[in-house]
Formats: C-alpha cells, sequence, structure tokens
C-alpha cells in the first residue's frame, strides 16, 4: 500500500487527526522522515490530540456561553473590585469536587455573565460537559443548566 492509499483508508476510517498528521509526513524529505516506531506514536498522539479539542469545541457549542471568554481575559481593574487571587483559585474548578456553588452578585454590566463564561469554558477545557451542574450561577448560563439559590428562610 503508498502513502496516498494509506491514506484514503485512514481517512476513510475517520482518523482525521491521524490524517492531517500523516499528511504533513508524506510531505516531509526522506531524510527527515521520522522511524517507523516514531511515525505510530506521533499518529496516536496527533489522533488523541485532534479528539480532546473537538471534545471541547463541542462541549463550547453545546453550551452556548454568552461570551467567548477565558480566565485570561479578565479585567482586574480597581473599579471592578475583583481579587485575582480568588478568581485564578475559583479557575482550577476545584469548588466543583467539594460540591461547591458560587453565585456572582454585581451591578449590571460589570462583568458577571463574562466571568461566569470564562469559568464555564474553562471547565470544557478540562473535559467537563454542559448539562453537568457546575455550581456557578450568573444569571441564564445555558447548557449548564441553572442551580436554586437558597434565600436566608430556605425557600428556593
Amino acid at each position: 500500500m503508498n502513502n496516498q492509499a494509506s491514506l484514503s483508508a485512514i481517512r476513510k476510517l475517520g482518523l482525521w487527526g491521524m490524517a492531517q498528521h500523516f499528511e504533513s509526513l508524506i510531505r516531509l524529505p526522506l531524510d527527515q522522515h521520522p522511524t517507523a516506531d516514531q511515525v505510530v506514536a506521533q499518529l496516536i498522539e496527533s489522533e488523541q490530540a485532534h479528539r480532546q479539542h473537538r471534545k471541547t469545541q463541542r462541549s463550547v457549542r453545546e453550551a452556548r456561553f454568552r461570551y467567548q471568554a477565558a480566565v485570561e481575559e479578565i479585567s482586574y481593574l480597581p473599579t471592578r473590585n475583583l481579587d485575582k487571587n480568588q478568581v485564578l483559585r475559583l479557575a482550577d474548578l476545584s469548588f466543583i469536587e467539594r460540591g461547591e456553588n458560587i453565585l456572582i452578585t454585581g451591578a449590571t454590566g460589570c462583568g458577571k455573565s463574562f466571568l461566569a463564561s470564562a469559568l464555564g469554558h474553562q471547565a470544557c477545557h478540562q473535559g467537563l460537559r454542559p448539562g453537568r451542574p457546575l455550581g456557578l450561577w450568573a444569571g441564564n448560563i445555558p447548557g449548564f443548566g441553572l442551580l436554586p439559590v437558597v434565600n436566608q428562610s430556605g425557600v428556593h
């Protein structure tokens, strides 16, 4: 089987990450070709990375976040009164494992939804899927659902 036939077979199997990497290997000059065991390892790594990327993209799409936000994009201006250390502690998402909830409050337009979107994107990148309650609430976060907030009287 020649390279083009192999590439065609890989594509027919739906191994898109592997196909893309194999195609780039074919284009390399002969003196730069990796050994057979290196090729196999690289092809497997490429397919795994491609699948993980697609899974993350699907999670983000299904969540329908209001903003394309990342924790790194959050502005910590003094007028916003955000504690950078606290936000970074939240960004590790350990509150989810502990079963804790987060209630983000503030004035209209202060960035509550942006912060929640950033934490939601972080969750998707760490492999969490929409539909699983994250313990965040800052208005409507489609795909991740709203968690009930208990008021002082204990009524939902």
